[in-house]
């Protein structure tokens, strides 16, 4: 199965697992999870000069 989020597909795994709490299984904030696309990196450098 795909999902689509922002644009991009990405695959899911498909699970019959039982998650009470689906952010418990998120990785914790800051974790790397992909190498940024050029497009990603773009943005990311436009948006720094405003800060």
């Amino acid at each position: 199965m795909l999902n689509q989020i922002r644009n991009k597909l990405i695959p899911t795994q498909e699970t019959t697992e039982e998650v009470d709490n689906i952010y418990a299984i998120f990785p914790p904030p800051g974790t790397i999870i992909d190498e940024a696309t050029d497009e990603e990196m773009e943005k990311v450098a436009e948006w720094s000069r405003f800060i």
